[in-house]
């Protein structure tokens, strides 16, 4: 399991899932009333949650869970395939919500300064990984079935 490189390739995309847990994904600066951090499970000013972000909170829960079953689904390369694709589509529509939440925070708190984090980036870097598993994958299924032909 380990030794495939599609396998590597799904931890890290995991391991970066787990981390958008604990770091914020930018900082917002308000003239007025200080700055807030705003990150996966919401926007929080010196540590209280001042609102919550439960639509982006369940997609990285639901990739991250993805990501996990297409690590322990080596055996069913099809599988672990379409698994990969679902994790791929759910990122995009992750970015595109964070988009649209990053419009809306600098709307509502009256930004005068962001600042972004390199956690930005992760949703990013997932989808290639992932990218990058599934055509790993789909070349083992290749072989595999290359090596049924010869028998």
């Amino acid at each position: 399991m380990i030794q495939r490189i599609q396998t590597i390739f799904l931890l890290i995309a995991t391991i970066l899932s787990c981390l958008l847990f604990f770091f914020p994904l930018e900082e917002l600066f308000n003239a007025n009333s200080g700055t807030y951090e705003f990150g996966v499970l919401g926007v929080s000013q010196a540590g209280n949650l001042l609102y919550s972000t439960w639509p982006l909170l369940v997609l990285v829960i639901l990739c991250t869970v993805l990501s996990v079953g297409a690590i322990f689904c080596y055996t069913d390369r099809i599988l672990q395939s379409r698994l990969c694709v679902l994790d791929i589509l759910l990122w995009i529509g992750f970015v595109v919500m964070l988009i649209v939440y990053v419009f809306i925070n600098d709307s509502k708190f009256e930004v005068s300064a962001t600042s972004y984090k390199v956690t930005l980036l992760f949703p990013l870097f997932n989808i290639i990984l992932l990218y990058m598993a599934n055509k790993k994958i789909l070349r083992d299924e290749q072989l595999v079935r290359s090596a049924d032909r010869l028998r």
